[in-house]
C-alpha cells in the first residue's frame, strides 16, 4: 500500500470508508498539511525526504488500524519525523493572496449580484485597513464596474489600494 493510500483511508473527507472517521482535530489538520509541505520540498530534492515522510505516515497509519482515530499525542509523535525538514521549509516564503470569484451568473439577480460585490470589497477595505501587510486579488473586471456605477465612493477607495 502506498503513502497516498494511506493517507486516504485516514482523512475523514475521503468517500466509502469501512468505518467513521471523526473530524480531524487541529493537531491532524496540522500533520497532514506538513506532510503535504514535506512531500513537496522533497520532489524539489529528487525524494530526499521520502523515508522520513513514509515514517511519519506510518506512525499515524499505525496507530489509526489500532485505534480508528488520530489522537493528538500520536500526530505530534508522526511530527517528529518531520523535524529535520524544518530549516529547509523555512528557508521558503510564503504568499497567501486572498481572491473573491464571484459568479453573477449564478441563481441569482442583478440586485444581489451588486450586493454581494459591494459587501465583498467593503469586507476586504476593512480587512486591508486591519491587516495592513493583507493581499486580495480581484480579476473580474465587471465587479468593479458595478462597484463605479453603484458605489462611487467604494471605487475611489479601490482605486487607491
Amino acid at each position: 500500500m502506498t503513502r497516498y493510500d494511506k493517507i486516504a483511508q485516514m482523512k475523514p473527507e475521503q468517500k466509502n470508508h469501512w468505518i467513521d472517521i471523526p473530524e480531524l482535530t487541529f493537531w491532524g489538520e496540522r500533520i497532514f498539511a506538513e506532510i503535504g509541505v514535506a512531500e513537496e520540498l522533497s520532489k524539489s530534492e529528487n525524494g530526499k525526504y521520502d523515508a522520513l515522510i513514509d515514517q511519519a505516515v506510518d506512525c499515524l497509519y499505525d496507530a489509526f488500524c489500532q485505534e480508528h482515530v488520530l489522537s493528538d499525542s500520536i500526530c505530534e509523535k508522526a511530527e517528529q519525523y518531520l523535524l529535520p525538514l524544518s530549516p529547509k521549509a523555512k528557508a521558503y516564503t510564503l504568499h497567501h493572496v486572498a481572491h473573491a470569484h464571484i459568479d453573477m451568473d449564478w441563481m441569482w439577480g442583478l440586485h444581489e449580484t451588486v450586493d454581494i460585490v459591494l459587501n465583498t470589497f467593503r469586507t476586504i477595505l476593512d480587512l486591508m485597513d486591519e491587516y495592513p501587510e493583507f493581499t486580495f486579488s480581484q480579476s473580474q473586471c465587471a465587479v468593479y464596474r458595478i462597484a463605479e456605477f453603484y458605489d462611487p465612493a467604494l471605487f475611489a477607495r479601490l482605486k487607491n489600494v
